[in-house]
């Protein structure tokens, strides 16, 4: 079961979803709905969810803004055509930058993010569509395989693509520390996802030291 969140007291609410795990919730993961000053989704895990009929992550403002922002989402399945992996609707602005959605289940004719007021860059995903006439505006989207350090752990392989990848300046920030409480950022530029790659360390005489 996933988390649902509608707040209706108007400029004064602000909802900020940070370092969570979402493991294979059914009917979708997170839902924000309602009349808001200011949503944040950063710095978390959606991890095996089904959304059955809908998003697994659902972002709607009727307001303010929301910004969705250094997430991964492995694995999500969806089971209709209409359904998307992250929905960014309403009339309040969609910040998506820096997230990392890789390895969906997708009917024919989905695709994995759908939006309307929506705009971000540097995020890894394969298809996106509008909504109610909007197109997401996203910049610099990567497609490459995403490099996770294996089957069973999201967090990424030291060759990973999405090291220093993502965009360090995204509106409302990346946050002071990863899922993991590592801090960001750490190289030439913020990771994309939910977790923050160390540089190897490097031994006394310069030679790359081998990884714990």
């Amino acid at each position: 079961v996933g988390v649902f969140l509608f707040t209706s007291s108007g400029a004064d609410a602000t909802v900020s979803v940070e370092h969570v795990r979402f493991d294979s919730c059914r009917d979708g993961s997170l839902s924000i709905d309602g009349t808001i000053n200011e949503g944040l989704v950063r710095n978390n895990l959606f991890i095996d969810g089904i959304a059955l009929g809908g998003a697994d992550l659902l972002a709607r403002s009727n307001s303010g803004p929301i910004r969705i922002t250094n997430n991964t989402l492995r694995g999500v399945t969806i089971t209709i055509v209409s359904g998307t992996v992250v929905s960014g609707l309403g009339d309040g602005q969609i910040s998506f930058s820096n997230n990392l959605i890789a390895e969906t289940v997708l009917p024919a004719g989905a695709a994995e993010l759908l939006g309307e007021n929506l705009s971000g860059r540097n995020n890894r995903l394969l298809s996106q569509n509008g909504a109610n006439g909007g197109n997401p505006i996203l910049l610099n989207s990567i497609t490459a395989n995403p490099g996770f350090l294996n089957a069973s752990n999201a967090r990424l392989a030291a060759n990973s693509p999405m090291r220093d990848a993502g965009y360090s300046i995204a509106v409302g920030g990346v946050g002071d520390s990863d899922l993991d409480g590592s801090a960001r950022v750490q190289g030439a530029a913020v990771d994309i996802g939910a977790f923050e790659l160390a540089p190897t360390a490097l031994l006394v005489d310069g030679f790359e030291a081998q990884a714990p």
